[in-house]
């Protein structure tokens, strides 16, 4: 159990408000959600119900917030004592380095990039983030990571640098009962006009178009489905479900593999269609343009 997860609750169990707790922890609101979510599953218990008057404690959340403070205050001890000990020790001092993996990161890729970085930097700590959508888009230019492993597209800022490492083949991902679910191959633009889902707001415009499959929705604006709100919370098993409980159709990466018993199967395109496996990277960063040089070696190799 890490202690972001108690911070979260303790932040939100203030707030009463997912936005402005979400603000103050620098996260999206689904984040956060997500957040709250895994850490009542770890717990086996409800931490927050809502009603009309917004996000309220439950007893079991009211009893365990006072403990959630102490662990809190107790990492943060331990952190300072270990900060101490650090500038004590200056040439044995470790520094950090926050990747953040957006799904399967780069797939194949991905761990033999981290094991060779720290071949290359032992004295570097990785710490590795699982993030959702909106989490990852914006780690980099918020400050929240240093590196992030992604299926884009996404695109460069003032403070991120962004290269494709490679490619990842996508599927039509079908609801059990949807007509594309019967046919061995999905026509491209027939799941371009029944898409179900939209991005999360706040996507970065290139990983929207490309999800979307804009270019062929405004080629065919007749007869197109309107895009719904997202399912709230990134997990890509969530978006399976409710995918399942809709009847929808989105685009998926081939190379994840989805349960029969999701009541969703992935059907191959007619036309190929494949997403961009990215490195994206703190530009000012030297450990982070190191990974950057590391995995263009690796992509040309």
């Amino acid at each position: 159990m890490q202690v972001h997860l108690f911070e979260a609750f303790a932040v939100l169990a203030e707030e009463l408000n997912y936005r402005r707790a979400a603000e103050r922890l620098a996260l999206s609101q689904p984040g956060l959600t997500q957040q709250i979510r895994r850490l009542e599953q770890e717990l086996g218990v409800t931490l927050f119900r809502r009603d009309r008057n917004g996000s309220q404690l439950t007893a079991v959340g009211a009893e365990l917030l006072p403990l959630a403070h102490a662990a809190i205050e107790a990492v943060g001890q331990v952190s300072a004592v270990a900060a101490g000990q650090r500038s004590a020790h200056h040439r044995d001092e470790r520094r950090q380095l926050r990747v953040g993996i957006l799904g399967d990161g780069l797939g194949p890729l991905t761990w033999p990039l981290l094991t060779a970085f720290g071949q290359e930097r032992p004295d570097v700590d990785i710490v590795l983030r699982p993030m959702g959508f909106l989490d990852a888009f914006n780690a980099i230019d918020s400050g929240a990571a240093d590196v992030v492993l992604t299926t884009g597209p996404l695109s460069n800022t003032d403070h991120r640098q962004v290269v494709t490492l490679g490619q990842e083949p996508t599927g039509a991902l079908c609801a059990a009962g949807h007509p594309l679910a019967s046919e061995p191959v999905a026509d491209l633009g027939r799941v371009a006009r029944s898409l179900t889902y939209d991005t999360p707001a706040g996507s970065d415009p290139a990983f929207h178009r490309f999800w979307v499959l804009q270019d062929l929705r405004e080629r065919t604006p007749h007869d197109i489905s309107r895009l719904r709100k997202p399912p709230d919370g990134p997990v890509l098993d969530e978006l399976v479900r409710r995918l399942a409980d809709v009847g929808g159709v989105g685009l998926w990466p081939t190379s994840i593999a989805v349960a029969e018993a999701s009541g969703c199967v992935v059907r191959p395109l007619s036309h190929a269609l494949v997403a961009p496996r990215q490195l994206a990277v703190l530009r000012h960063d030297d450990h982070a343009r190191a990974m950057l040089r590391i995995g263009l070696e690796m992509g040309e190799a």
